[in-house]
């Protein structure tokens, strides 16, 4: 008997599935992860400089190496691809978070305004589909509106026959999943 009477595969029958088949397919990752070898002794030097976060000179060191390479300036180290992507929607006053935050009160006094900011109130940023919930939030905690733009077949970027000529927004582009925009 192959399925047991409420339908699912009898114990026999896998055991038969596996005898037949001994060795699973292998394993396809979407994005591979990949280790150089100096992971390890990386991770003993930060706990010997005793900076294990968020700054210190692996940062420091990163960031100068990281400029030289590309050739520009300035470089931050942030935490993550969602702190990378919010960074430069508050820079630009995207949405109707204060680029600076402080209390309501305070605000009132420095007479900021929810909803004031460099591109105007109903901000919208353009985003891909196919994409992570990291690249849209920064978009929602800005105040901004996420608006989502269907993906290209064969790039699986933003396909941009199908943006709209005219509409006034900010584009927000993630490297996901393992592609780049």
């Amino acid at each position: 008997m192959i399925f047991s009477p409420d339908g699912k595969l009898s114990a026999d029958a896998i055991l038969e599935l596996k005898r037949q088949n001994p060795k699973p397919n292998p394993r396809i990752f979407l994005s591979p992860p990949h280790m150089g070898g100096d992971e390890l002794r990386f991770v003993h030097d930060a706990f010997e400089s005793n900076y294990i976060a968020p700054l210190g000179p692996m940062v420091d060191a990163f960031e100068k190496e990281f400029a030289e390479k590309v050739g520009i300036a300035h470089v931050v180290a942030l935490s993550s691809g969602t702190a990378a992507m919010h960074l430069p929607l508050r820079i630009l006053g995207v949405g109707s978070a204060p680029v600076k935050w402080s209390s309501p009160r305070l605000n009132k006094k420095k007479n900021i305004q929810r909803g004031k900011n460099l591109t105007g109130q109903g901000d919208e940023v353009v985003t891909s589909t196919l994409t992570f919930v990291g690249s849209v939030s920064p978009i929602v905690f800005q105040g901004a509106t996420p608006v989502f733009i269907d993906s290209d077949r064969v790039s699986w970027n933003i396909n941009p026959d199908l943006l709209v000529e005219g509409r006034k927004a900010v584009g927000s582009a993630a490297d996901c999943p393992g592609r780049w925009c």
